[in-house]
């Protein structure tokens, strides 16, 4: 009759109650647990401890799982969105954000009110925002808008755009980006007109 013996005695059963102690006071890291019984005197291999630190890991419960940081194309939406058309967890990170860094709500509360400027299409209301603004974190973007003050006015006031004329120039470069720089303006103009 096939008999099993019994498992040899190991190097660390010398440790285990000074490994034990440790583990419950929050050592589970296994090359920590090795480096400390190295330094009373264990003359086993880090394999030893790792494997017991690997078998005693079975037994505890998983991590939460951690919250995940929004990106920042995110948060900046979330930041020049108004805040009563958030979600209410979008809502509740933009506020204890803002409550770290009190000048980046009052950059955000600027970039609305520029954002309200633009949608109410009131370029009376940009001078005023210019003035308040200037001396804020948006100091920089202020100053380029002062640079070409009246082509901002018209851009918000005028009711024509030039958006199809951008939208037909970002057309040509895509066909053009696609011929991978090969031919010239003959097949360009073929190209351009058999797409339409």
């Amino acid at each position: 009759m096939p008999y099993r013996r019994a498992p040899a005695p190991s190097r660390l059963d010398a440790h285990l109650r000074f490994v034990e102690v440790r583990w419950q006071e929050g050592q589970h890291n296994a090359a920590g647990l090795y480096r400390e019984l190295r330094a009373i005197g264990f003359e086993g291999g880090y394999e030893i401890v790792q494997r017991w630190a690997k078998r005693r890991r079975r037994g505890l419960p998983t991590r939460p799982p951690s919250a995940r940081i929004p990106s920042t194309r995110r948060i900046a939406r979330c930041l020049i969105s108004d805040p009563a058309s958030l979600p209410p967890a979008d809502r509740r990170f933009i506020a204890a954000l803002c409550a770290l860094a009190p000048r980046l709500q009052a950059a955000a509360e600027q970039v609305r009110g520029f954002g309200a400027i633009l949608r109410a299409r009131d370029p009376a209301a940009l001078k005023p925002w210019l003035e308040a603004a200037a001396a804020s974190e948006l100091g920089g973007f202020v100053a380029g808008l002062r640079q070409d003050e009246a082509a901002v006015h018209a851009a918000i006031g005028d009711p024509w755009s030039n958006r199809a004329v951008e939208g037909q120039v970002n057309r040509l470069k895509l066909i053009k980006r696609s011929m991978y720089g090969r031919a010239g303006l003959d097949l360009l103009r073929q190209r351009v007109l058999h797409a339409a």
